[in-house]
Order: structure tokens, then C-alpha cells, then sequence
């Protein structure tokens, strides 16, 4: 039931066991990450993709000392030689049998490029009802004329 409903989400989802191993991929990391569910699973996070050589420290320390914490604009080098732009947010996992991490994944160029077309829908909305009430003001002020005139000529 949880990994169903973590495969539907738009954001991706890593969770890592304690030796930073992938034990769950949804399909929206692997999209972002550029890799598959059977070929990330039982590899190490830095096999996925490099970022800083302090980042895999980083992910380490937030199992030891179980803290959550937010990477804002990070670069990350994939496997096949992309770079991704996103913000990653790393949650520490405590279950009985065993520590890991839940990693977050947001592509940040997908979202902009969502807002964007967002932006543009806008302003094309905003455009064409424009156009149609200018279009209508200036109907109008003709019609007035030609009543003007057919009221005269009587």
C-alpha cells in the first residue's frame, strides 16, 4: 500500500538502508535520476549520482545523528553524464530492524518549466480576453453610430 501510493507521487523517492544502499526507487526519482528500479536497487547512492564528495558525509551523518536536513539548488552529476538541477531533502528512518535515509527529490527544471508554461497560459488568457473586449468596445461605439444616423435620416 505505501509503495503504491509512493509511485504515484510527482516528487521522487529514495529510501536507503544504513549503508546508504537503495532498497526503494519511485518512478519519479528514477525519471529524475535517469535510471530504473532494477538497476538502481542494492547500488549506493553515489552510483546513482555525485554531487559533492561532503554530500555522501552528509548523508551518513543524518543516520548517526538522526537529523533531517535541506540541499537547495544542488547539482547532481548523473551516472550516464547529465546534470540535474534540484533541491533534495534527506529524512533519517528509524525502524526496528534498521536505520536509513528517505530521500526527497524536487527537479527543480521540471518545475520551472511547469511554471512557465503556467505563466504563458496566463498571459495568452489575459491577451485574448483583452483583444475580445476591445473588439467589443469598438463594435459598439459603430452600432451607436449607425442608429445615430438611421435616427436622423427618419
Amino acid at each position: 500500500m505505501v509503495k503504491s501510493l509512493l509511485s504515484e507521487l510527482n516528487t521522487g523517492i529514495v529510501i536507503l538502508d544504513s549503508s546508504l544502499r537503495v532498497i526503494f526507487i519511485n518512478p519519479s526519482a528514477s525519471n529524475i535520476l535517469d535510471t530504473t528500479e532494477k538497476a538502481s536497487f542494492g547500488q549506493k547512492i553515489d552510483q546513482l549520482f555525485f554531487e559533492e564528495p561532503e554530500s555522501l558525509q552528509s548523508f551518513q551523518d543524518s543516520i548517526n545523528e538522526k537529523r533531517s536536513f535541506t540541499k537547495t539548488d544542488a547539482i547532481l552529476n548523473l551516472k550516464k553524464g547529465n546534470k540535474v538541477l534540484c533541491t533534495y531533502v534527506v529524512h533519517p528512518l528509524n525502524t526496528l530492524e534498521e536505520n536509513g535515509l528517505l530521500l526527497e527529490i524536487v527537479n527543480k527544471e521540471a518545475s520551472s518549466e511547469l511554471i512557465e508554461r503556467y505563466r504563458m497560459r496566463t498571459n495568452q488568457q489575459i491577451s485574448q480576453d483583452f483583444v475580445r473586449g476591445l473588439a467589443h468596445e469598438i463594435k459598439n461605439p459603430l452600432e451607436w453610430d449607425k442608429r445615430l444616423c438611421s435616427i436622423a435620416t427618419k
